[in-house]
């Protein structure tokens, strides 16, 4: 996908001159003055090298997970719940296309409430795992994605937006895969939440080059309406985490040793496979409708 054209710190939201808000991981950050949204510039030059199968098993770059499928394991009530408001908003079942799918976890779960599904995943090695499971995912952006004849009911995006380099093209894409009135779920860490603000720049979501938007209510809202959605839900909801994958996140943020010991001690544990809920209210569930 090629970057958005950029020679100075302009939010890519509103336009607005971003201001310096710190440094992390060889990445400055920046935050829009007037819908606060928290940016990486300059955006880096190949922003899905990042995804190899080390990202899906072992995240011994500092990025992704150990076991992708297993650590998804403890989010299945989140995602039940996601599908449950999905449903209700939509009013029936119909045709979902999931936009960074990975190994098709959340897709499996769909297909067997009885959605047709598909997929988009750049990474071939994720994709090619869902596609073991016979589920249709195309390895790839939504910039390369061939659509099908009829447009689909419902597009999600699932911990994605934060890690692409231009959102407004995304949702410019999504909103031509969709039927009028069709509808668009996300997820995204909120950057103007509480916890977010307290934290600063030791806030465990930022995390470049794996996340380059982090918004805010304000500033996402503003983005989907700009693209021609209504958003009708907004809310927080939380999720479960295993004990080991808690200590890989802090490891990958945070690059301290004791939390990467950690991880990798409790990596083939019990223990660690202990799932814990979570809820600090600084991620936002959303679904918004396409304007016909």
């Amino acid at each position: 996908m090629p970057l958005p054209l950029q020679d100075a710190a302009t939010c890519l939201v509103c336009g607005s001159e971003g201001q310096k808000r710190g440094h992390k991981d060889g990445f400055d950050l920046y935050r829009c003055p007037d819908c606060s949204l928290l940016f990486v510039f300059p955006l880096p030059t190949a922003p899905l090298e990042i995804y190899s199968k080390d990202y899906f098993e072992g995240s011994r770059q500092g990025h992704g997970y150990a076991d992708y499928d297993r650590d998804k394991e403890t989010t299945v009530p989140a995602f039940q719940k996601y599908l449950d408001l999905i449903e209700s908003a939509y009013g029936r079942k119909g045709k979902l296309l999931d936009i960074g799918a990975a190994t098709g976890f959340f897709l499996n779960l769909a297909r067997q409430r009885g959605w047709v599904t598909a997929g988009i995943e750049p990474s071939d090695h994720a994709a090619e795992i869902g596609r073991a499971k016979r589920l249709d995912i195309q390895t790839g952006t939504t910039e390369n994605f061939v659509s099908p004849d009829e447009a689909f009911d419902v597009v999600t995006m699932w911990d994605v937006i934060e890690h692409v380099s231009d959102p407004a093209q995304v949702l410019q894409k999504v909103h031509s895969l969709l039927k009028p009135g069709g509808i668009l779920a996300t997820n995204t860490p909120d950057s103007g939440s509480l916890w977010a603000r307290c934290l600063g720049m030791n806030w465990y979501h930022i995390g470049p080059p794996e996340h380059l938007n982090l918004f805010s209510i304000r500033s996402l809202h503003h983005l989907l309406n700009d693209s021609s959605f209504d958003c009708v839900l907004t809310t927080k909801i939380g999720k479960t985490f295993t004990i080991q994958y808690i200590f890989q996140i802090l490891a990958n943020r945070q690059k301290w040793q004791l939390w990467n010991f950690m991880s990798e001690r409790l990596t083939n544990s019990a223990l660690g496979q202990l799932g814990i809920p979570i809820n600090f209210r600084d991620s936002v569930f959303l679904i918004a409708r396409r304007r016909v």
